[in-house]
C-alpha cells in the first residue's frame, strides 16, 4: 500500500519540474541567451536569483503589438520581434528565474491567456508562471522591458492555476473609423443615426452559439470546435479624432478561434456598408463555404480575461483576478500607447481605405464559398477538407471542442471552461486546486 507521500509525487506534471530543481550531478546541457550551460553551472546560478519563495504567479500584463510579430516567441528564428521574446528576457535579467526560462518557458510552467497575432495589442493580457517572488516584482521586470510592453501586477495563485486553462472569457475591442460603413469614403463622413440603428440589428445576430467555420481556417461546417458562444457585442458612441469619426466595438465571448474577431467585423462592415446583402450571414453560419473578409489586426485590442469560476473559489484567499486595482493603469495604457497607434495607421497610411478597396475582390453570392476555394492552392483544399488548421499564427485563441452554455451572463454556470490553444484539455472547473 501506497503512502500519502508518495502518491502525491506521482500527480506531479512534468510541467511542474523547473530546470532550478536539477541537482549538480546530473550534468545536461540547457541552452540560455548566451549559449549552453551544464546542470552544475545552472544549479548555481540559483545563488543569484531574487531572494523568495518560488511561486505560481499571474502577471497582468499590457502591450501595444504595432511594432512586433505577435505575442508567441519564435523558437526557430529568435531574430524576430516578438512580445514573449522581450519579456521572457527581461525576467532573466530581473533575476525572477535562471536564465534558460528564455529560452525554453516550459521550464517555468508558463502559460499566456490569450495569443495575439501581428499588430494585435492589449491592457489585460493574462500570463502564468514560476518565479521567485518578491514585493516589487512589476518594477523588477519593467526595468529591463522597453516602453510599449508593460507589467501592471502579479499576484500569487493556488499551484495549478493556468492563466488559459483557467479563463472563463474574454473581452476585446475593436476600433475603426466610421467611414467604413459608407461606401463614399470620406475623412470628413460622420455615421448616421440609422446606420447606427443597423449595427445594432446585425450585432445582434451573433449573440448566442453559432458555428463559425467560415470565420476562421481550417474547420469544415460540422466541426464541434467552430462553434463558439458569444455573451454580448456592442458598440461605444463614435467620437471625433483630429477630424475622424472613429467608434469602438466590444465583445464579450467564452473562447475566439483563429481570425474569428476579425472576420466578425469584417462582415459587419460589409453588410452595413453595402458590399453584401443581411442574407449573407447566414449564409456564412449555415453553408459549408461563405466568404467572409478580414479586417486588419491594428484596431483590435484585448482589454480583459475573465476568471470567474476562480474568483469565485480562491478570490479571498490570493485576490481577484479581474485587477480591478490596476482600472486606472490599464486605461493609462489603451489611451496613452495603444489607441495613438490605431489613430496612426488610419490619419497616416490609410490602413481601412485601402482594405475597403479589396471587398470588391470578394463574392457575396450563395457561390461565392465554394468559387473562393476551388482557386485556393490543391495542398490547401486538401488540409481543409481534413479538418487540419492552418499553421499562420492566431489573433486570438484558438480551442477545440469547448462546451458551450448559453445562460445568463451573471449566471454562475455561464462562465465555462476552455481548451488550450495546443488543443490540451482543461481541468474540471469545479475540481479543487491544491493551495
Amino acid at each position: 500500500m501506497k503512502k500519502m507521500g508518495e502518491e502525491k509525487k506521482e500527480e506531479v506534471k512534468m510541467d511542474d519540474v523547473e530546470a532550478s530543481d536539477v541537482k549538480p550531478n546530473e550534468e545536461e546541457m540547457y541552452a540560455t541567451e548566451n549559449g549552453q550551460v551544464n546542470s552544475s553551472e545552472l544549479h548555481a546560478m540559483k545563488a543569484g536569483l531574487v531572494e523568495g519563495p518560488k511561486r505560481k504567479v499571474a502577471m497582468l500584463v499590457a502591450y501595444c503589438g504595432e511594432d512586433y510579430h505577435g505575442l508567441q516567441m519564435n523558437r526557430k528564428d529568435r531574430s524576430l520581434k516578438t512580445i514573449e521574446r522581450e519579456f521572457f528576457t527581461a525576467l532573466s535579467k530581473a533575476k525572477l528565474v535562471l536564465p534558460n526560462c528564455s529560452i525554453d518557458p516550459s521550464k517555468m510552467g508558463y502559460k499566456c491567456a490569450s495569443r495575439t497575432d501581428k499588430g494585435v495589442s492589449t491592457c489585460g493580457q493574462v500570463l502564468s508562471m514560476k518565479i521567485n517572488l518578491a514585493d516589487n516584482c512589476p518594477e523588477l521586470i519593467n526595468e529591463h522591458l522597453p516602453d510599449d510592453i508593460k507589467v501592471l501586477s502579479v499576484k500569487r495563485t493556488t499551484k495549478k492555476f493556468s492563466s488559459h486553462h483557467k479563463a472563463t472569457g474574454r473581452t476585446y475591442s475593436y476600433t475603426c473609423p466610421t467611414f467604413v460603413f459608407t461606401q463614399d469614403v470620406d475623412d470628413s463622413y460622420r455615421i448616421t443615426p440609422e446606420k447606427l440603428s443597423e449595427l445594432d440589428d446585425v450585432l445582434k445576430r451573433y449573440i448566442g452559439t453559432h458555428s463559425f467555420h467560415n470565420f476562421t481556417s481550417g474547420k469544415t461546417m460540422d466541426d464541434d470546435s467552430a462553434k463558439r458562444f458569444i455573451m454580448s457585442f456592442n458598440y461605444d458612441q463614435p467620437f471625433i479624432h483630429k477630424d475622424m469619426e472613429f467608434i469602438t466595438f466590444r465583445l464579450k465571448g467564452q473562447s475566439f478561434v483563429i481570425h474569428q474577431i476579425r472576420k466578425m467585423m469584417g462582415l459587419i462592415i460589409a453588410i452595413v456598408g453595402g458590399h453584401a446583402d443581411a442574407a449573407h450571414m447566414d449564409r456564412a453560419f449555415n453553408l459549408p463555404r461563405a466568404d467572409v473578409p478580414i479586417t486588419p489586426g491594428h484596431g483590435l485590442v484585448l482589454e480583459q480575461v475573465h476568471y470567474a469560476n476562480y474568483n469565485l473559489e480562491h478570490a479571498e484567499t490570493y485576490g481577484s483576478l479581474d485587477f480591478d486595482e490596476c482600472i486606472d493603469a490599464r486605461r493609462d495604457f489603451l489611451r496613452n500607447r495603444i489607441m495613438p497607434s490605431i489613430y496612426k495607421h488610419e490619419l497616416n497610411a490609410d490602413s481601412m481605405k485601402n482594405w475597403l478597396e479589396t471587398l470588391a475582390l470578394h463574392d457575396f453570392t450563395e457561390d461565392g464559398g465554394c468559387r473562393q476555394r476551388l482557386q485556393l492552392p490543391k495542398s490547401k483544399r486538401e488540409r481543409e477538407a481534413n479538418g487540419k488548421e492552418d499553421t499562420e499564427s492566431s489573433d486570438e485563441t484558438a480551442t477545440k471542442r469547448p462546451k458551450i452554455e448559453e445562460t445568463k451572463e451573471e449566471s454562475k454556470t455561464e462562465e465555462t471552461k476552455e481548451e488550450s490553444e495546443t488543443e490540451e484539455t482543461t481541468e474540471e472547473s469545479k475540481t479543487k486546486e491544491e493551495s
